[in-house]
Parts: structure tokens; C-alpha cells; sequence
């Protein structure tokens, strides 16, 4: 369920006559490790989404191994146990029965825990390194540096959650840099495209500024919906002042042993419009 709650297209087949496979079917640890899971993939949607969006106009996959990424890296080359989704995650699920922890790869990167915000990459090598894994905890993803994933709230059904507000989580590469797209539409319609019914956001970030600028506008809908928190890996220093649009504001938190930034002073703002958020 961990693993394949990631899988670009997820479902858990069954035939007739053949033992239950809903979660609740196996019992309390199977069923509270697949609500994680769940939940953690209704989150992601949008960077899925936006993923299937540009492979449909630049070509590319999805799920990507390490070497589609680091193509100078040779020891990347025989790695089957770990895959890229998109360019910005790296995933390495645990495919041994009983194993609660598994052996990673990380390319010479930034590289921060999805989860958490802790950094765990080395720009100039590569790293081994063993990673806890138990039930109890989500499948381990960890965040390049340099990368935005857009993500939003989940909910019981992708037609709820599209419409709830977003996070966006930016990974910061060491010159204090990151950038990433989001494409928004009714998730519905199969003319989107060519009756240009689609909006995209542009996400970068340099010295201490997000900006967001609409690329693209067609999908009238999205004004409607907001961002309610981003969350920065990696910072350099410290933070004591952050402004949203030029306003500053004390909704934030900034954890000084992660680096970890998170502003929480939205108010309602709409992701479908051009803003900054500035912190320093």
C-alpha cells in the first residue's frame, strides 16, 4: 500500500470469489499504514498532476529512475530499488517482508527529508545511508534541493481535495535557490488544452523571496482557490521578519535546528494570483 499509493495510476485490483484486499480486511496495522499512505498521495496530487501536464507537452515519464536524473553518476546506473517522481522526489520504498528499514542511495544533491525538512545530501558526493522504515511511519521521500512541490489538503474523494487549499513546499539548493510549476484545472474536461481552459503558476525563489507569477490563465475556477502555508527547507541563518505581498506578518514559525521555515499568514490569497513572501 505504501508503495503503490505512489504509482502514477494506483488502483487495488480484486476478482470475484478472492479474499477481501480493502485495507480494513487485514486489521488495524495494515489499515492505520494505509490511511498514511492514502492521505499522503491525495496530498501530492498536484505535483502529479502538473507532472502528467508537462510530460504531455515536453514528452518524459513520471516515475524516472535515479539515472534519468544524475546521468553522470554510474553507481545510479544498477539502482532498482529506488525511483525518481518527477525530478524533484526521490522514493525508497521497502520491498522486503518484516524489514523495518532499508538501505538508500543519494546522489550528490540537497536532499531534505519530505516529512520533516532534515537535511540529509551531500552536494559534492553521493551518500549510503540507512533509513528508518517502520509501519508506523510514512514511506521515505526525500526532496531535492532547488526544487517547489505544490501540494493541497486531501480529502475522501480527488474531487474534494482539488478544491482545498495548498501547500507549498519549497527545497533550497545552496545558493539559496528553487523553483517548480503548477498546473491547475477542472481535472474533468478532456479539451482543456486545446479550448485553453488551464491555468500554470510559476514558483522561484532567490535570496530569500517566493514569487509566484501566472503563466497562464485560462481556468477561471482556480481564483477561487487559495494557499493556505509554505514551507522552506534549507535555509541559511536565521529567520526574525517575513512579509506576504510587501505586509509582514507573526504567522510564522522558523525551526533553527532543521532550517526549516513555515509561514502560515495567508488569509484567504489565491494561488491562481502573482505574490511574493519574503523572509529574513
Amino acid at each position: 500500500m505504501q508503495l503503490g499509493t505512489l504509482y502514477p495510476f494506483s488502483r487495488n485490483h480484486n476478482t470475484i470469489g478472492a479474499r477481501s484486499q480493502e485495507p480494513y480486511a487485514f486489521g488495524p496495522t495494515l489499515l492505520n499504514a494505509s490511511i498514511i499512505s492514502l492521505n499522503l498521495r491525495y496530498t501530492l496530487l498536484p505535483y502529479y498532476y502538473t507532472n502528467f501536464y508537462e510530460i504531455h507537452i515536453s514528452g518524459g515519464s513520471l516515475w524516472r529512475p535515479l539515472f534519468f536524473e544524475f546521468p553522470n553518476d554510474v553507481n545510479a546506473y544498477a539502482i532498482d530499488r529506488q525511483f525518481m517522481v518527477g525530478s524533484a522526489l526521490l522514493v525508497t520504498p521497502v520491498l522486503d517482508q518484516g524489514a523495518t528499514s532499508v538501505s538508500a542511495y543519494l546522489p550528490a544533491s540537497y536532499w531534505y527529508n519530505y516529512h520533516t525538512g532534515a537535511s540529509v545530501g551531500d552536494p559534492k558526493q553521493s551518500k549510503k545511508l540507512t533509513l528508518d522504515s517502520p509501519l508506523t511511519s510514512p514511506i521515505n521521500i526525500h526532496i531535492r534541493g532547488g526544487y517547489i512541490v505544490p501540494s493541497q489538503r486531501g480529502a475522501l474523494t480527488t474531487k474534494a481535495s482539488r478544491v482545498t487549499p495548498f501547500t507549498i513546499i519549497v527545497a533550497l539548493d545552496g545558493s539559496g535557490r528553487a523553483e517548480g510549476n503548477l498546473f491547475l484545472d477542472d481535472g474533468e474536461s478532456l479539451t482543456t488544452l486545446s479550448d485553453n481552459k488551464f491555468s500554470v503558476v510559476k514558483y522561484t525563489v532567490a535570496n530569500g523571496t517566493l514569487s509566484s507569477q501566472v503563466t497562464s490563465n485560462g481556468y477561471s475556477e482556480a481564483q477561487a482557490l487559495t494557499v493556505e502555508r509554505v514551507i522552506v527547507y534549507g535555509i541559511q541563518g536565521s529567520v526574525s521578519n517575513v512579509k506576504v505581498n510587501g505586509q509582514s506578518t507573526t504567522q510564522f514559525a522558523f525551526d533553527n535546528n532543521l532550517k526549516k521555515l513555515t509561514i502560515n499568514g495567508f488569509s484567504g490569497i489565491s494561488i491562481a494570483k502573482t505574490s511574493t513572501v519574503q523572509w529574513a
